[in-house]
């Protein structure tokens, strides 16, 4: 009874020592944000609530997907307080989540997924039976990669990035007496490439004759 006594005044004077385990709370904890912000490169910004067992409790935020979640406050703290988070753009046609370690507590983030739209044009959409080359020219906010349904249409391997761009490319020459027709698709939409059919070229056999 006498050390219960003894301890009260001696907690009173080190209060630390009565505050051995921190303990955090965040809300939200799960939180839903479109593929693109108001702000005017397109990214989103929010802030989570903290709560803290002590204000001498020491916290720090982390994303665990900084490619495309950043703290931009908030971090490092202590006690009660706030940070802020912010989402970068998604331009991809599919949604994405990503998690923030904030003291010790998982925020969520679930971004939707970018409304892809494409205009295609290239400068060049008929060629000669000798082929030749032209340029596809795209524009959109989103990521996109190229392909050809035709061996016939060639372009560097691997084409494609984010927002507007273009893609230079050749049509090798037709070796067959008939017209044909490919495509380059980029997302949903492609274009056309027609190429004429190759001039006919005849052989007699035998060449000469002897009456």
């Amino acid at each position: 009874m006498r050390r219960a006594l003894l301890l009260i005044p001696f907690l009173a004077l080190f209060p630390a020592f009565a505050q051995t385990t921190c303990v955090f709370t965040i809300s939200p904890t799960i939180v839903s944000v479109p593929a693109r912000g108001s702000s005017p490169d397109g990214s989103f910004s929010g802030v989570v609530q903290i709560s803290a067992s002590a204000g001498s409790c020491p916290r720090t935020s982390v994303s665990n997907v900084p490619e495309w979640i950043s703290i931009s406050f908030g971090s490092p703290g202590t006690g009660n307080g706030s940070t802020g988070y912010t989402v970068k753009p998604n331009t991809n046609p599919t949604p994405r989540t990503g998690t923030v370690q904030i003291a010790g507590q998982l925020l969520t983030v679930n971004q939707a997924a970018a409304s892809c739209t494409f205009q295609l044009t290239s400068s060049r959409t008929r060629f000669a039976a000798d082929g030749g080359s032209a340029t596809l020219t795209i524009v959109t906010s989103c990521s996109w990669t190229a392909a050809s349904d035709v061996a016939w249409i060639v372009f560097a391997p691997h084409v494609g990035g984010p927002g507007n761009g273009s893609v230079p490319f050749n049509v090798i020459a037709n070796p067959a007496a008939s017209e044909r027709t490919g495509h380059i698709q980029i997302g949903s939409q492609s274009v056309s490439i027609t190429q004429t059919a190759a001039g006919c070229v005849f052989s007699l056999s035998p060449s000469s004759a002897n009456i």
